[in-house]
């Protein structure tokens, strides 16, 4: 890595770790405007204090009697990005949070998460719309996610992951 001394690698990760991450934001703050530099330290401040637990939304649907919510996780390495469904009871504020999919690439969470919607009972979790989207749908082989809201609620969440569909001509 450019500008690490070549002992770098022999330090334990955690040094590393944050090695690599001091010097990630002293380059941006050396390659921002300057009025955006106090961006940078909110957005690191952020970072420190959620570490692997900081949420990315994607998407929510609405109901008069629920919320779903789509959000990934970053993950350190060697950890795995999540892609997390969070429901609330809107009229209890009861809620309740279940792993999709995981990956070793954040982003990947991203474009496999990329709609949701809330339908006799279930949320309906599909990937995005995008090229990304059907690319990491066709390489991870799902079309939907599906759960029932109130497996989820009651902390019994199971996932039915639908195998990818191949597009028809």
């Amino acid at each position: 890595m450019y500008g690490l001394p070549l002992s770098f690698n022999q330090g334990d990760e955690e040094s590393r770790v944050e090695r690599v991450w001091m010097a990630t934001l002293q380059s941006l703050r050396e390659i921002v405007p300057s009025e955006q530099i106090e961006s940078v330290d909110e957005a690191a401040s952020l970072v420190e204090a959620g570490g692997e637990d900081l949420r990315f939304p994607l998407a929510s649907a609405k109901t008069k009697t629920h919320l779903a919510e789509l959000a990934y996780t970053m993950p350190t390495w060697p950890g795995m990005a999540r892609l997390l469904l969070t429901v609330t009871d809107r009229s209890s504020l009861v809620h309740g949070t279940c792993v999709l999919f995981e990956s070793k690439l954040s982003d990947e969470c991203g474009f496999v998460g990329g709609k949701v919607k809330i339908i006799d009972g279930n949320v309906i979790a599909r990937p995005a719309a995008s090229s990304q989207g059907r690319y990491y749908a066709k390489l991870n082989n799902v079309s939907s996610f599906v759960v029932s809201i109130e497996s989820l609620l009651q902390g019994k969440a199971s996932v039915i992951r639908n195998p990818h569909e191949a597009d028809e001509a």
